[in-house]
């Protein structure tokens, strides 16, 4: 199996994703590349997440207002979003209408 192309490979994500597509123990520095690579993507994205709890927890407040001043149009909308995503039996008066 050739090796990544130069030393520059090795102590990389590069080399430590060409390691393991080639059925090998990542070496030292690949790992330690790996170990740093992988604490910083979840940095990231705690940071990210922080960042737009605010915005985030706006919107849950603004639905429940809008949950309490108009309670039969959001469930109607809500019941509409879900079976969307989820199986729900249909509404008992959408029956009897007819």
């Amino acid at each position: 199996m050739p090796r990544p192309r130069g030393t520059s490979a090795h102590g990389t994500i590069t080399g430590y994703t060409w390691h393991k597509n080639n059925g090998e123990e990542p070496c030292e520095p690949c790992l330690l590349a790996k170990r740093d690579y992988s604490r910083e993507a979840a940095r990231s994205k705690k940071q990210q997440e922080r960042a737009e709890a605010p915005r985030r927890e706006a919107w849950q407040r603004a639905c429940a207002r809008l949950a309490e001043r108009y309670p039969a149009e959001f469930r109607e909308i809500l019941m509409e979003e879900m079976r969307g995503v989820i199986q729900l039996p249909p509404d008992d008066d959408e029956g009897e209408a007819a």
